[in-house]
């Protein structure tokens, strides 16, 4: 088995016309350019970027850690690109980012319908804390799971060996 066709960088300025549109692909109300510029001019805002072979942007993910908590900003896959691993590898780039800040937890809002998205997160280790109905008015009034990880909770040490599946290695 081959290995990926990306690397994991972290996301920059120069990124951000990629950014906007790959998250108009992804979401109905997609950020600008300027927004993902003003995002990572904030001191307290970090991102990561999938990048493949040929320099195309293929997934991005963008927090914010703050007062011993952190929140996942967005997390976006090209819709061509996806389960290949991407986001996988995003979300283990943002968590070994946030646990080396102050944050002692990352909060989410993710579309209860978005199953792929919530699946990803329970395999990282996030659990619902709460519901927000009509949350996203932008696409048809859909509720969002509040999702969180504790610090001391992740297995941010066994992210790597869990591969690419999210399945939890076999116990020795």
């Amino acid at each position: 088995m081959s290995g990926p066709s990306f690397g994991v960088t972290t996301l920059a300025p120069e990124h951000c016309e990629a950014a906007a549109a790959l998250h108009a692909a992804c979401f109905t109300a997609g950020w600008s350019a300027s927004g993902f510029r003003s995002f990572l001019s904030q001191s307290d805002v970090y991102g990561f970027a999938a990048i493949d072979l040929d320099g195309v942007l293929l997934g991005l993910v963008l927090a914010r850690s703050a007062a011993g908590e952190a929140e996942l900003l967005t997390l976006a896959t090209l819709p061509e690109a996806r389960r290949r691993g991407i986001a996988w590898k995003l979300m283990q780039a943002v968590l070994e980012r946030t646990w080396q800040s102050d944050a002692q937890r990352l909060v989410l809002e993710v579309s209860a319908r978005n199953e792929t998205a919530v699946g990803l997160y329970r395999r990282c280790g996030f659990v619902e804390i709460g519901l927000r109905r009509d949350y996203y008015a932008s696409a048809g009034k859909q509720d969002a799971l509040v999702m969180a990880l504790r610090r001391d909770q992740s297995e941010v040490g066994d992210f790597d060996r869990r591969g690419e599946t999210g399945q939890r290695p076999p116990e020795a």
